[in-house]
């Protein structure tokens, strides 16, 4: 499937329709995809229905798909971003990138809620920087190794149903003292 973007790099962006993800689509569209004229953006979920005019050539939107199909995107992205500068509570898209070991660009609003480092987890940086943080994100294999494989860590210490139990026992046991 990645032959079908011709050896151009794939960048993945996931939201519901929803005020903040509608405003990174319009970024993604309206200034990233441009500076980024060599790269392929694929948009997956109710997001795309908040599209008014023909996107760009290299933004491809894919609506609401099952997993079967999601699962496809997701084994071509080269990286995943999460341009997100406003809303409330935490990116799920953000532990879903991160247990796909697909190497991630956020913004540090959309890094909230999540004890992640710049540089050990993602690329955490300005919505200005991102045209200027991918491209050597996806030249340098050592990086992405690198990042993806903390941040999986990160996952299965502090995300998984069984770490969440662990520390909701925790919780209680300290409040029970």
């Amino acid at each position: 499937m990645k032959g079908l973007f011709k050896g151009a790099p794939v960048i993945i962006f996931i939201g519901s329709n929803h005020f903040p993800n509608v405003k990174a689509l319009q970024f993604i569209e309206q200034d990233l995809a441009l500076k980024l004229k060599n790269y392929y953006f694929l948009i997956i979920g109710s997001v795309c229905n908040s599209v008014s005019k023909a996107p760009p050539q290299n933004v491809l939107l894919f609506n609401t798909l099952n997993e079967t199909f999601k699962d496809a995107l997701f084994r071509v992205a080269d990286v995943a971003i999460n341009p997100i500068i406003t809303g409330s509570g935490s990116n799920v898209k953000l532990a879903e990138y991160f247990g796909r070991k697909i190497p991630v660009v956020s913004t540090p609003f959309g890094a909230r809620g999540y004890e992640i480092t710049n540089g050990t987890h993602a690329i955490i940086c300005s919505l200005n920087e991102f045209a200027n943080k991918i491209p050597p994100l996806i030249k340098s294999s050592n990086l992405k190794l690198n990042l993806v494989n903390n941040a999986f860590d990160y996952v299965e210490q502090e995300l998984t149903w069984n770490s969440l139990a662990k520390q909701y026992q925790n919780a209680l046991k300290s409040v029970t003292k």
